[in-house]
Order: structure tokens, then sequence, then C-alpha cells
């Protein structure tokens, strides 16, 4: 794992083309041009020189087919339209994973799969599945292995907000300015897989991984006044990011662009990390069917404690670092944290998880008994299933 390095040749921009060709393609020239001078003039304004950045740890806590980001009281409990693999707080009774998970019911969760005692946040994206095919052209679903997960924060000491109780928002590789990416590490090799080499898509390649490394930013700026919105207008991105992404720099740090009026509230920058150890290759979905990634976060933090880190942690991070942790202002289990130091290999990181897990849950005996690993289509449908009472 190393700093992020978006011109490496073997990492995948969003399956729909080229991030910069798409911004471009949606632009007219004169409003591209106003664009490109208001970023000019942010990149005056705000240096990437003095940029803080903190790395958190996580192993799954389940895959089940929930998302609180959808949850309708005037409808209740629904399980959601595809399955997603979930990380962070954890309770016995799997209530941080039901679809009417709430701020307070991670604050109160006994466990976190998490390695920062502070962060009680939950994260989850559409789970990641092999596509195997029979000789008969029958198709099994199995869940792709996970080794483990990373959120990045980047931002500027003392110029950015704490989540607020409770937000909600989601990112999608769809919108360029998401800048999602895989990469496949240490570097591309033939498919391995015995049953096919065909079907693979773009984002999730047919190439073999000894670790594919999955990658998405969230957005940076919130309106001030509400934690979720069914269409999530809630938070935007900062103004000049579409705008910075360009052919020779297509992932630029807009954690560091001023934040639109209607959005005057800057947070840290969110970059969410998922990696699939012994990657064989071939057909890979995600759970949606699609080959597009997208992933969610309900922040479980007390916003006076992540306050008090955005304003005193300071260390010498241009982007999102492996090797900063603001570990004098956070809790770390496991491990002990050497800032400037990056920890020797992902299979350290892993035992560094493992040796402070939560009990697993069952999500099938306590949320939604359907089986979602070993299938034979994947589990769909909005509200068409069985979500289990509390």
């Amino acid at each position: 794992e190393t700093k992020e390095a978006g011109s490496d040749a073997t990492e995948r921009k969003t399956t729909s083309g080229d991030p910069a060709a798409r911004v471009a393609e949606t632009m007219a020239p004169p409003a591209l041009v106003v664009l490109l001078l208001a970023v000019a003039g942010a990149a005056k304004a705000f240096s990437c020189a003095g940029a803080t950045s903190v790395k958190m740890d996580f192993l799954p806590s389940a895959h089940v087919r929930t998302d609180a980001l959808l949850f309708d009281p005037e409808l209740g409990e629904c399980v959601s339209d595809h399955v997603h693999t979930f990380y962070g707080a954890i309770d016995p009774r799997a209530a941080t994973l039901r679809p009417n998970a709430t701020h307070e019911v991670l604050r109160q969760a006994e466990g976190n799969t998490g390695n920062v005692v502070e962060n009680k946040s939950l994260y989850w994206h559409p789970t990641i599945y092999k596509v195997i095919t029979d000789a008969q052209g029958g198709r099994r679903f199995e869940i792709a292995n996970v080794w483990f997960a990373s959120a990045y924060y980047v931002w500027r000491t003392g110029e950015a907000e704490a989540f607020p109780d409770g937000l909600k928002m989601r990112t999608h590789g769809a919108d360029p300015v998401a800048r999602a990416t895989s990469h496949c590490a240490p570097e591309p090799s033939p498919c391995e897989r015995e049953d096919s080499c065909e079907g693979g898509g773009d984002f999730l390649p047919e190439q073999a991984c000894w670790e594919l490394e999955i990658n998405i930013k969230f957005p940076t700026c919130w309106d001030g006044k509400h934690v979720a919105s069914k269409d999530g207008s809630h938070v935007s991105w900062s103004e000049g990011c579409a705008a910075a992404i360009t052919e020779e720099h297509w992932d630029p740090e807009c954690f560091d662009f001023p934040c639109p009026p209607s959005h005057p509230v800057r947070m840290p920058e969110i970059h969410l990390y998922t990696r699939i150890l012994d990657y064989k290759g071939g057909h890979y979905v995600f759970s949606d069917g699609s080959d597009d990634f997208h992933a969610d976060l309900l922040s479980g933090w007390n916003a006076t404690e992540l306050q008090r880190v955005l304003d005193e942690c300071q260390n010498e991070s241009d982007a999102a670092s492996p090797d900063f942790f603001c570990s004098d202002h956070l809790e770390f289990r496991g491990k002990p944290k050497v800032e400037g130091e990056q920890e020797d290999d992902d299979v350290d990181i892993r035992e560094s998880l493992l040796s402070f897990q939560p009990p697993p849950v069952d999500a099938r005996r306590l949320v939604a008994p359907e089986a979602v690993d070993g299938v034979i289509e994947l589990p769909r449908g909005a509200c068409k299933g069985q979500v289990l009472g509390f």
C-alpha cells in the first residue's frame, strides 16, 4: 500500500470511461473555461501544503440486504434492493445492520471492526461477487474475499467541520467527481479461473491480481441544515472539483477547494478503500448486477471529539497517506502506530485487525434470513424479502 498513485497505469477509472472526458462532454466550452478559471483561482487561495490525513482500517462485519440511507418511516423496515458489505460499529443483536439504524444505535454499539475507538461510524458498499459458471452454463454467485478496508480522512487543520451527528451520505462511481478507481497490485496477471475467464468488466477486471484495491471519494460540503435527504442534496462536491479532473491529473485533492454558497460547511474528505485478496480475474460483479461502485456512510462520531481532531492534529500529508494516523489524538487498537512510518505490508495490517475483532454476528438469524452467498441468483428487489423482528 502506498500513497495515492493516480498515474499508475494499472489503475482503472470508472466504467463509463475517462472521468475528464465525461466532464468535458457534459460542459459547453464557455462553462468549462469559467470553471477552469475558478480552479486556477482556488489553487492560488488553497495550497495542498499543510494538508492533514488519518488512516483507519476495518474488517467486514457482515453481508446483508439492508441500507439505512433508504429507511422510510412510513414503509417501516424493508430489505434494500441489493446486498451490502458493512464495516464499523456492530453489536451482538446486529442493531447497527438493521434498516432503521441511527446515530444513537451506533454510539451504543458494543463492538467495532475498525481500529479507532472513537470512530463508531458505519460504512458499506455493494457486496462483490465472483460469478462461477458450470459446464452446463449455470451460474453461482460467491462473495469475494474482502481482506480489509480503510477510511482515510483528508483535511486542512483548523479549516474543516466535523460531520454532524448522524450524517448520512452516498457517493457513486458513475459520477466523475467520486474518482472511483480499481488498482491491481502489484500488477495484473493472466486470469487464473478454471471455469471461465470471460465476462469481466472494466472496473472489476478480467485479469488476476494478488490484491485488487478499490477506492472512492465522498462529498466534502454540507448544507449545514440536514443530516440526510432522499436525493442526497444535503451534501455537495467542492467548487472546481469537476473541472480539476484532466487527462494528466484525474484524481485531484478536492478537499482543498472551496465549498459552494449552497453548501458552505467544509468537511474532511473521506477516501474509502476496500481490497480483495487473491482476485482470480474473469467474471466478478457488484451485488446490484453492475460494474459500477458506490459507497455509503452513517456517521457514528461524537462530533465534539472529531472536531478536536480536525482542529488539533496536523501532519505532513499532501494526500491520503498510509503513514499518518493522528495517534496522539485518537486511540488505536491493535498494533501501535508510529507517525510517519508505514506499516510493513497488508498482511500485518490484517493480522493487527484480527487481534481485537468483536464476536461475529449472524445477520441471517438476526436481521434478514435469506441466503446471500453461494446463491444461483443475486438477491434483489427493494422491500421484496423478509426483515426479522428486533
